[in-house]
């Protein structure tokens, strides 16, 4: 019997990682100047089973099967565009793709007569398993600023909504079956742990009556406090003191 499935992305793992950076200041970088926002609409899955074994795995599987479908019926994504779009009010032209990765941003942004490119998408999201029994809602939210006149990324950087604060499960970990990939290990180099915290709580209740309604709010919250951080940390690089 498999441990409990996951749909991970691997084709851009050697991507992340990549160095990701915050410049303290932009030197060469005039502000927006106009935005592309590029959305990047890749498969996103649901990863779990860092300690469950078979039998959890039997009678779980159906709860995370829900939870994958889910985040179809979402498209976080989605809930990122809408976030972004209101915190770049006018100054954003939206451009959508179902590409996982963005090779020529340059083209982006003459196609649409703007000086700056704003990629956006979600890395992951993960149940985490902490203290024995219970689990908190993970996600990862990359954004990049790519600027058209230097011809560079001038911002890059992955915020990760998490809980530090509990214990994590140490090392039983069933082996991996073929076709399955453990998680990603937490946090990795490259991501800055937001502050804001995502609630433990037991398999149960994310599997219970309102267990997609729980999954689905952690889900926006997560992204809400991504965004809202980008946010603070981009208007200083900008001249943009609001």
């Amino acid at each position: 019997m498999q441990p409990v499935s996951s749909i991970r992305r691997t084709g851009r793992d050697a991507q992340w990682k990549q160095p990701f950076f915050r410049p303290e200041f932009l030197p060469e970088w005039e502000g927006w100047g106009g935005v592309v926002l590029a959305l990047v609409y890749a498969p996103i899955g649901i990863g779990i089973g860092e300690v469950l074994g078979a039998t959890d795995a039997r009678k779980w599987q159906p709860c995370i099967d829900g939870l994958k479908e889910e985040i179809e019926q979402l498209v976080p994504a989605a809930g990122l565009r809408e976030q972004l779009g209101k915190a770049l009010g006018d100054q954003a032209v939206i451009y959508e793709t179902d590409q996982p990765v963005i090779r020529d941003p340059a083209t982006i942004a003459a196609q649409h007569n703007c000086q700056s490119v704003l990629l956006a998408d979600i890395q992951r999201i993960q149940l985490r398993e902490c203290n024995r029994g219970m689990f908190y809602v993970e996600v990862a939210t990359r954004v990049r600023l790519w600027d058209a006149r230097t011809a560079r990324y001038v911002f890059d950087e992955t915020a990760l909504y998490n809980n530090p604060k509990v214990t994590a499960v140490p090392g039983e970990i069933e082996p991996p079956s073929l076709g399955w990939m453990l998680p990603l290990p937490f946090p990795q180099p490259y991501e800055v742990v937001l502050s804001a915290v995502s609630p433990a709580r037991e398999l149960k209740e994310y599997c219970s009556a309102d267990g997609r309604k729980i999954f689905a709010e952690e889900l926006d919250t997560g992204v809400s406090h991504a965004i809202q951080h980008f946010t603070r940390v981009l208007r200083p690089l900008t001249g943009d003191n609001r």
